[in-house]
């Protein structure tokens, strides 16, 4: 958006939509007619340049969306990689935030797992076993993540 002041949201009803603060005004909405009925989103997160977009939710899917098209770009669940993927909600989803590792994007949830896709494949290349995200549990720092775990023990590693 070359609008200022634009807030993004996620909804229990599936949609993305953009706000615009000072007006109150809702500017778009973005609903994936590919969601089941129960299609609650849990999160979202821009890339560095702000050109991409990443959801997932109640589904154990994965959706990166062209924010200039307003389109879904891809994909990522368990037809891109059988044995790799989420099998339950995924609570957090996020873009590398160095621009040498921008096609990088993490994800974890429920089935304690956390995965690193590329992009530029759609599948992905490693997967822990592990951390049991609840929220927004994942950060970077290039290739180095931090996840937060709920559980009495060790709620904090870095990978």
């Amino acid at each position: 958006f070359k609008t200022r002041n634009i807030l993004t949201t996620a909804n229990a009803e599936g949609e993305i939509q953009n706000w615009h603060l000072t007006s109150g005004k809702l500017l778009s909405t973005l609903k994936d007619d590919s969601n089941s009925v129960d299609k609650q989103l849990y999160c979202l997160d821009y890339s560095i340049d702000g050109t991409r977009l990443i959801s997932a939710g109640s589904e154990p899917v994965i959706r990166i969306y062209d924010e200039v098209k307003r389109k879904k770009f891809i994909e990522l669940k368990e037809s891109n990689a059988p044995h790799n993927c989420h099998t339950n909600r995924v609570y957090c989803a996020k873009f590398n935030k160095d621009p040498k590792y921008q096609d990088l994007v993490y994800s974890g949830g429920w089935d304690q797992t956390l995965i690193a896709w590329d992009l530029r494949d759609g599948k992905p290349f490693q997967s822990i076993f592990g951390p049991y995200i609840c929220g927004d549990g994942i950060s970077n720092c290039g290739m180095d993540l931090l996840t937060a775990s709920w559980r009495q023990n060790d709620q904090l590693q870095q990978w």
